[in-house]
């Protein structure tokens, strides 16, 4: 039949994100993405930057990076700012 050791083997589902690029998962890496799409965006309709457009560049750079490397109790930003928005939407109980 062939080797029984190639047979046995199963392939398990990762339980966490590995790591790809600087400490970052997958979906770490989907704000610096698009951050570099903004700057490509903003770079496209002013060419020739001034100190503006040079400061949003640097900008949005920054927020992806912030976005996509920054954790806080194990939680990166974007996680947190789902969690704060749930509790302000959360309805609350006003006991008399």
């Amino acid at each position: 039949m062939g080797d029984s050791s190639l047979e046995s083997v199963v392939s398990l589902p990762l339980a966490k994100d590995p790591p790809l690029l600087w400490g970052m998962g997958l979906k770490d890496l989907i704000w610096p993405a698009l951050s570099v799409a903004g700057d490509l965006l903003i770079w496209s309709h002013h060419p020739k930057s001034g100190v503006i457009e040079d400061i949003a560049l640097a900008a949005v750079s920054a927020g992806g990076l912030t976005f996509g490397i920054v954790r806080v109790h194990s939680r990166s930003i974007p996680e947190w700012l789902v969690v704060i928005v749930l509790f302000y939407l959360h309805p609350r109980l006003y006991l008399p």
